[in-house]
């Protein structure tokens, strides 16, 4: 336990830039001990090695700061599980407004039980389905967070109901197949990208006029950067699972703009995407 505790204060300190204080430690501490603790009757999470969760889990949670605006913000973690990211992301930002959305009634137990313990405030847990949830939270968010939620041609669509306008969903998961997010290896892979994303080297579109690769290749004298004048299914052909990251900014209705990203990622692929929501599931 002190090995993984010891872990958990030297990885926390790049990714925070600041060392943990007093209290966080205290929190994390009593979270690893309560986690550990229910693991032994329930399977919560994919290992019962502290250092495992400290790695994969409380460590990988942290990086969601990366692409979250500062506090204050009203949070959602969709799909809440264990409470990855959401009980890492408010034990180190007070300024964040949490609701842990869980529709599996054991692991809801659990992170009412956390909240309570670690003493957290401002944060509900709602043991409810999403679509259920979304009848009186509908467009509440700033931000929906989700680790290993499940499809993205399901998941996608489910969140993008709770985002307020101008609303953001950060969702890290390796991409298996076609709209596939499966549990393997999450972390690491959203640890890789969280540390580089500040590449912004990727393909961008061109319309008709041509003005965005003028502009690219002389005016701006941007280099690693490519454009691609085409329909994203044809694209996707020659291009799929090469990139770590797909961003949009006002790219259409969500239940087609994500499931249409998804085939571009490779394994560890991060979608972040901004929005006006209008109605459920549109993005305008």
């Amino acid at each position: 336990m002190t090995a993984a505790l010891d872990r958990l204060v030297r990885g926390a300190e790049p990714i925070l830039g600041r060392p943990l204080t007093a209290t966080e430690t205290d929190r994390f501490t009593r979270y690893l001990d309560l986690l550990l603790a229910w693991q032994r009757v329930s399977r919560l999470v994919g290992s019962a090695d502290p250092i495992w969760i400290v790695d994969r889990l409380m460590l990988d949670s942290l990086l969601f700061l990366h692409l979250l605006p500062p506090a204050p913000l009203d949070v959602l973690d969709f799909g809440s599980g264990a409470g990855f990211p959401g009980l890492p992301l408010k034990i180190v930002t007070e300024g964040f407004r949490m609701t842990l959305l869980e529709a599996r009634r054991r692991r809801a137990s659990f992170l009412s039980t956390a909240v309570r313990e670690l003493g957290l405030r401002n944060v509900s847990v709602l043991n409810e389905r999403a679509d259920a949830a979304a009848v009186t939270l509908g467009h509440r968010f700033d931000a929906v967070v989700m680790r290993c939620a499940g499809a993205a041609d399901t998941v996608f669509p489910a969140a993008a109901p709770f985002l307020r306008a101008g609303g953001l969903i950060v969702a890290t998961a390796p991409i298996v197949g076609k709209g596939s997010i499966t549990h393997a290896s999450c972390c690491v892979t959203c640890t890789r990208i969280c540390r580089n994303v500040s590449r912004t080297t990727r393909p961008q579109a061109a319309d008709d006029s041509g003005y965005p690769r003028l502009a690219l290749r002389g005016e701006l004298g941007l280099r690693n950067v490519g454009v691609l004048n085409g329909r994203a299914d044809a694209a996707a052909v020659i291009l799929g699972h090469r990139f770590d990251a797909v961003v949009m900014r006002c790219a259409g209705a969500a239940d087609t703009v994500f499931p249409a990203a998804a085939p571009f990622l490779r394994a560890g692929g991060l979608i972040v995407a901004t929005a006006p929501i209008v109605g459920k599931g549109s993005i305008t």
